[in-house]
């Protein structure tokens, strides 16, 4: 299908859907995240910083539950005792719930990146897949594509 080129290609809300509920776009935003030219910027401003903040703190408590569970599961399966599946289950089920929280972090950061970048008045008029090919060349990472 032909798009013109003042017809919407996207929105900030499915990009921020993208980030939300798609692996591949937020495994590529984590890569963003990562970046030392991006965490730079991002000391600059109080608000994105609060926002990489939060997502760092919520990766690393998700991290920790992780290896929680992990770890009690391993344990369960060598000592056979239920309480450890028991703690391995709650693990899981708390890192799930982390994922969730992490994930809208990542958008509120991503989308702040974003509008740094491209500009609200932009953005319609690129995908996802553009956008990300030109942030990826601004902080020196892969793009989405490549990933």
């Amino acid at each position: 299908m032909l798009k013109r080129a003042h017809e919407k290609i996207s929105s900030p809300e499915a990009i921020k859907a993208s980030v939300l509920y798609d692996p591949q776009v937020c495994f590529w935003a984590e890569m963003l995240m990562n970046s030392a030219q991006l965490q730079a910027e991002i000391r600059q401003e109080p608000k994105a910083l609060e926002h990489y903040q939060q997502w760092r703190k919520l990766k690393r408590s998700q991290e920790g539950l992780t290896a929680l569970m992990l770890g009690a599961f391993i344990g369960s399966l060598w000592s056979r005792n239920v309480f450890l599946i028991g703690l391995a289950a709650g693990a899981g089920i708390a890192a799930l719930v982390l994922e969730k929280k992490k994930r809208a972090a990542l958008s509120r950061v991503f989308m702040g990146c974003m509008e740094r970048n491209i500009g609200n008045e932009l953005l319609p008029q690129k995908s996802l897949y553009q956008i990300c090919e030109e942030l990826g060349r601004r902080y020196q990472i892969p793009g989405l594509v490549d990933v």
